[in-house]
């Protein structure tokens, strides 16, 4: 329903700086928010969650409109800072702005009772049993003050041509709550508020007595009240940032994506949010991934603008971020607004080259064969092994008539999971196509190939998290071997879907 904005009028200057004219308010209700929600007002989470509600702000913003925005950014940051970005929470009666005259109304008309439950209850927004237990009088009397109010405000507002006959009893009691804590604009300021004038004038001004109560209890420090002296209030008020969405179809690569951007890189749902001024190279890092087809140009789309936002230590702060995600739903496959285009996979090497790889790869086995002669060290596996890791599999290949050792290493303590007493043994783990597989979840597993059967190796486990120092190893103690060490790799969550990296080809 559409309701009429009643306020005293605010002068506001062309070239005034709306995010200084309201910080202290904001700052107050900020910290008054987290105090209540039981959340410690650390001086990083005000910043931050300052910046965020800042951000919100129009250029002509009323103290009132400033301080409604700064209630539903301390909401809207908790949400994001666990990763939830919904539409910024809207204030009941935010249509409203109630006139400072209003309260002052509604005092003249209350019993010592009434004020007390309109200082309880709309004011501080204690609960029904919290304000019963401070005044100390039967619920039914409180709830009759309730009801007492709820009348004496619709006739305030009656009066000012504000019709709420047809109000339900909750729509009243918003109301309530935001004539009960409706402050004017002569304000004493930060300087002033702990001398006697501010004390007395924060006995009729909920805004300063928060702020009084605040500093009294520690929760907040009056030097947070004053905004910078010199530059800008807010540290910046644009940033670049990146909206970018991977297919369905190729969400197996967008570990890669996140990977390639480094830790400018936040997922919001089904999409990743990119710091761009962070990434001077983006063009260059996502052309990398197009140019193998991991994933394909045709398999992404974004949007890259310059948006009101800010890249905060927890979140993403401001209203730019709905801007690039309602652009990114209707930008094509295929295109990136803002940077260059992508590449198309590069295509094949010619077949001979596989020939020339042969002979690359026999004459390095020559070399080390050689290197191995003169130096004495370990010699070089002569049957060759890889694999591959899910969370809960491994897929390895080895020759015919190799032994193979499968052990399994959590924390230090290794156990063998497979040991071929037999060259037909590994049969059992046969896939069909070549290869062999088993599960296990364990932090590491290490295959080893031998042309005989091999002792327990169960002693590597000492070598946890280190690859190299259990290849070599195993290579000293049984020569001939072939070895490969295969850490558990870690699942990422993509909007509703969860990707096993182990089955994403790594570069």
């Amino acid at each position: 329903m559409a309701l009429p904005i009643h306020a005293s009028p605010v002068r506001v200057h062309p070239h005034d700086d709306p995010h200084r004219r309201h910080w202290g308010p904001v700052t107050v209700r900020i910290v008054w928010d987290l105090v209540a929600l039981g959340i410690r007002p650390r001086p990083p989470v005000i910043r931050e969650v300052r910046e965020h509600a800042l951000l919100w702000l129009g250029q002509h913003a009323d103290t009132m409109e400033a301080e409604d925005v700064a209630s539903a950014a301390v909401v809207d940051w908790l949400r994001r800072r666990d990763g939830r970005y919904d539409a910024f929470p809207q204030i009941d009666g935010l249509d409203i702005l109630p006139d400072p005259s209003w309260r002052q109304a509604v005092l003249g008309g209350c019993e010592p009772l009434h004020e007390a439950v309109f200082g309880l209850a709309y004011a501080d927004g204690l609960p029904f049993d919290e304000v019963v237990r401070r005044v100390g009088v039967d619920s039914a009397w409180v709830r009759a003050a309730q009801e007492a109010l709820r009348e004496v405000a619709k006739v305030v507002v009656g009066e000012d041509g504000v019709a709420t006959e047809d109000w339900t009893a909750a729509q009243m009691d918003a109301l309530l709550a935001r004539i009960a804590n409706t402050a004017g604009n002569a304000c004493p300021g930060p300087e002033g508020l702990l001398t006697e004038l501010g004390r007395a004038h924060a006995e009729g001004c909920p805004r300063c007595s928060r702020a009084q109560r605040l500093i009294r209890a520690g929760h907040l420090s009056p030097g947070a009240l004053f905004a910078p002296e010199e530059g800008p209030a807010l540290m910046a008020t644009e940033m670049g940032l990146l909206c970018l969405q991977v297919h369905p179809d190729a969400l197996v690569y967008a570990r890669l994506v996140v990977n390639q951007l480094d830790e400018h890189v936040r997922v919001v749902g089904d999409l990743l949010l990119v710091h761009a001024d962070a990434v001077p190279d983006l063009d260059e890092r996502l052309a990398a991934l197009t140019e193998r087809g991991t994933p394909r140009a045709d398999q992404i789309r974004g949007v890259r603008r310059r948006v009101r936002a800010q890249w905060g230590r927890k979140a993403i702060l401001g209203p730019g971020l709905d801007e690039v995600r309602e652009a990114v739903r209707h930008a094509e496959w295929g295109s990136v607004e803002g940077l260059s285009s992508l590449p198309e996979p590069l295509p094949p090497p010619p077949s001979s080259m596989r020939w020339y790889g042969s002979l690359l790869l026999a004459m390095l086995v020559l070399a080390m064969v050689g290197a191995y002669a003169w130096t004495h060290r370990a010699p070089p596996a002569v049957f060759p092994v890889s694999g591959t890791r899910t969370g809960s599999s491994v897929t390895f290949d080895a020759p015919d008539d190799a032994y193979v050792d499968v052990i399994a290493i959590d924390g230090h303590v290794a156990t063998s999971l497979f040991h071929s007493a037999a060259l037909a043994d590994k049969g059992g783990l046969a896939t069909g196509d070549g290869r062999y597989a088993l599960s296990t979840d364990a932090d590491e597993v290490v295959v080893v190939t031998a042309p005989e059967a091999l002792p327990s190796l169960v002693d590597v486990g000492e070598y946890a998290g280190n690859p190299d120092k259990i290849a070599d190893t195993i290579r000293r103690e049984a020569a001939g071997t072939g070895v490969v060490v295969l850490a558990r790799p870690h699942a990422i969550r993509i909007g509703k879907w969860t990707l096993d990296p182990g089955a994403v080809p790594w570069p």
